[in-house]
């Protein structure tokens, strides 16, 4: 399997910019400027700047549980019902969040695994561009399975994730969304998830 290039990364963070700092810690970004909610609402009237956040249809929308997240939504669990549900979480960073390769290495420490970014598999890591936004996802399995652990839940062997880094060239704003619950859950909406950043 092919590896990320960690030059082509080491560009990227340099090109992101940001406060190093900020990507170390919890705390989720502002809900003004880039990204803050009154753009959400109707995607015909958003500038060509912003993205477009449409939800799942099965996706329910919740209020965010911290007050400087943008949206928030429950995902219906691996067999359709609410038990193992996931959710997904849509952040945004105005100035910048420490750069790609900072967040790739703190979000699979976030899922206990112990792999280096340079050495990302295709299957791991992949690119893309949607509307003029260079969209960055990773996944990851939290090492779902390992020391005896059925399904890598939260806390477990590890935290499964699915994580898409939002940039767009020329804007100073970064946007995150993140996909975390059991490993059969987040499989199971991985189709659900990538749909949801192609109409941005």
């Amino acid at each position: 399997m092919k590896t990320f290039p960690s030059i082509l990364l080491i560009a990227l963070a340099s090109a992101c910019g940001g406060d190093p700092a900020a990507s170390s810690g919890g705390a989720d970004p502002g809900a003004s400027g880039p990204g803050g909610p009154d753009h959400l609402s109707s995607a015909e009237d958003l500038p060509a700047a912003l993205p477009r956040f449409i939800p799942d249809e099965s996706w329910t929308t919740v209020p965010p549980s911290k007050g400087m997240r943008l949206h928030q939504y429950q995902l219906p669990g691996a067999d359709g019902g609410v038990s193992a549900a996931g959710e997904v979480v849509v952040a945004a960073w105005p100035k910048g969040v420490g750069g790609l390769e900072a967040n790739l290495s703190r979000w699979i420490r976030q899922a206990g695994m112990d792999v280096p970014v340079a050495e990302l598999t295709e299957e791991q890591f992949s690119r893309r561009t949607v509307r003029g936004f260079e969209v960055s996802v990773l996944r990851l399995d939290g090492g779902a399975g390992a020391d005896g652990d059925p399904a890598g839940a939260h806390g477990a062997a590890g935290r499964p994730m699915t994580v898409a880094y939002i940039e767009k060239p020329g804007h100073p704003g970064v946007w995150t969304v993140k996909l975390t619950g059991p490993i059969e859950t987040i499989q199971a909406q991985g189709a659900a998830f990538d749909a949801f950043l192609d109409r941005l």
